[in-house]
């Protein structure tokens, strides 16, 4: 375990301040020609190289709302997030709660279909009993992690979407 970063990241609901003094300076997003989706639409995010890992993190009103943990390569234990590491993440991320496991994605949780899609594709999905939520990408190279504030941003974001393509579609 002499590879896993102290786990002294930014915390759900940290400020952008306190995330700058545990790694020093953030790096903005760059325009790339892929560019991954936000974790919550309207946050600023910056992203922080920290003992081989790549911590992006959201920020809305200047706290942390969603952060995605992630090796950097070459990484010593190869690119997808072992077992141990899984597990000094979430206990790293308690924040005074314990995560229990969920069936579904902390942003699709009132979706049933997602339920049936994490059997098949592997993902892994957590509460807190803050609200809190966190998900394990289903090839687990990446985890993220919602506040309750942070799932509520993605839902209205999500739902704004969603009513906008509403009205674009024409009417037969």
């Amino acid at each position: 375990m002499g590879f896993l970063p102290s786990w002294g990241h930014a915390r759900l609901d940290d400020t952008e301040r306190r995330c700058v003094e545990r790694y020093g300076s953030a790096e903005r997003p760059k325009q790339r020609v892929i560019m991954p989706e936000p974790l919550v639409s309207g946050a600023t995010e910056s992203t922080y190289h920290f003992q081989g890992w790549a911590l992006r993190v959201a920020f809305l009103d200047g706290k942390v709302v969603a952060q995605e943990y992630q090796k950097e390569l070459p990484h010593p234990s190869g690119k997808t997030i072992k077992a141990e590491e899984l597990q000094a993440i979430l206990e790293a991320e308690q924040s005074g709660g314990a995560w229990e496991r969920s069936a579904t994605h902390p942003l699709k949780a009132d979706k049933p279909e997602m339920i049936i899609g994490t059997a098949l594709l592997g993902g892994m999905h957590w509460k807190r009993s803050d609200g809190a939520g966190a998900t394990l990408t289903p090839m687990a190279y990446t985890i993220v992690f919602y506040s309750r504030e942070g799932i509520q941003a993605a839902l209205r974001a999500e739902a704004a979407k969603e009513q906008k393509r509403r009205k674009s579609m024409p009417k037969f």
